[in-house]
């Protein structure tokens, strides 16, 4: 688990704040390096607090492939529209007229999705938080689960869901590597940096993707798609650094930004500049989607550093021992936050009450079964 943390929040935060040292203040950006790293820090100093840290190995008991099943059929009845559209369009050539239309209808509503949508993307986060316990554990039935999961991707994708659409995978991440965090500490981090990448380039493809799907008949698809990326790899770090700039203080909100699906219902969020409305940097004009603007917001650049460091020494003996039960919820949440840059998956009520239902059904099956020796 500790590994996959130090490479996301390298390739997440360290390496899009250095490429905006030529931009902004050097301390500033120096600040926003140091501060976003400290749980890397506690992590590699973890292996000298804990030299000879082991544990005998274990693996978690799976849910049943009948419940996944079930939550998929639930899926599907409250999609039930969006897929026979989508595989209408799919067998009759015109799957880019659909995801166009789908993307007219998706931001043309004047109010939010309706009771049957959310269900269905609840159905959705609940399938890939289970599906990524189930695939760590068998090592037989996993194809049919997996032929599932593409099946739900792409009616998701078909809509525009992008930012649905990666918190459904980095939430299947999350419990998978919890599951098979012993084999993940076995990898060199540069096999882990491997795999990062090609998943940070997949994603990165598959954005580029729907993004042209949406203005496909437009003659300068391409162009707007490339001049767009920067949107999703540091435009967004800048737009945080200028906020910083602009606003001086935080609300030290002691998470309740960071849950934002919490504190929105208890009123304690303000309406602050950042998420969803635009913030204009040297380098152009975006939203701040990083999670740190939560994390910062909460508690300060003192306070976040000191969380951070300490989660980071519990996330790599965590790595290492058994842990019980809200041990693994914790560890579900700190992976969630890294796995997940963009804006923290807690400000999304939907995903709150997803992610409260899988670890509820995951305390069926906390059991463990060792290794043989």
């Amino acid at each position: 688990m500790h590994k996959i943390i130090v490479i996301s929040v390298f390739f997440g935060f360290t390496v899009p704040f250095i490429f905006l040292t030529p931009y902004f203040d050097f301390y500033l950006v120096l600040l926003l390096i140091l501060v976003s790293g400290c749980i890397c820090y506690s992590i590699l100093l973890g292996t000298f607090i804990y030299p000879n840290i082991k544990t005998r190995e274990y693996t978690y008991i799976s849910p049943p492939s009948i419940l996944l099943v079930s939550i998929f059929i639930i899926y599907v009845v409250m999609r039930v529209d969006l897929v026979v559209g989508f595989y209408s369009a799919l067998i009759n050539g015109s799957v880019l007229s659909f995801v166009m239309e789908q993307t007219q209808d998706r931001y043309g509503r004047t109010s939010g999705p309706g009771l049957v949508f959310q269900l269905g993307t609840i159905s959705f986060f609940i399938f890939c938080g289970l599906f990524g316990r189930f695939s760590a554990v068998n090592k037989v039935k996993k194809i049919y689960m997996l032929l599932i999961l593409f099946f739900i991707a792409g009616i998701e994708m078909s809509q525009s869901g992008r930012a649905g659409f990666i918190m459904g995978g980095a939430f299947f991440c999350s419990q998978y590597i919890i599951s098979n965090k012993f084999n993940f500490n076995k990898l060199s981090y540069s096999k882990v940096i491997t795999v990062v990448s090609l998943l940070l380039l997949f994603l990165l493809m598959l954005l580029a993707v729907v993004q042209f799907s949406r203005i496909s008949h437009r003659s300068d698809a391409i162009y707007i798609v490339l001049s767009k990326l920067p949107g999703y790899t540091i435009r967004p770090h800048a737009s945080l650094a200028q906020w910083l700039l602009d606003n001086k203080s935080f609300d030290y909100l002691l998470g309740f930004n960071t849950f934002g699906a919490i504190g929105k219902h208890l009123g304690l969020l303000p309406n602050i500049d950042g998420f969803y409305l635009q913030v204009t940097s040297p380098i152009g004009t975006t939203n701040i989607f990083t999670v740190l603007r939560s994390t910062l917001n909460d508690f300060g650049f003192l306070g976040f550093s000191i969380l951070s460091f300490y989660l980071g020494l519990l996330m790599y003996k965590w790595s290492y021992v058994r842990i019980n039960y809200f041990q693994y919820v914790a560890s579900s949440v700190i992976l969630l936050l890294f796995l997940f840059p963009f804006i923290s998956v807690f400000s999304y009520t939907t995903f709150l009450i997803s992610f409260a239902v899988v670890m509820s059904i995951l305390y069926r099956y906390r059991k463990i079964n060792y290794s043989s020796p």
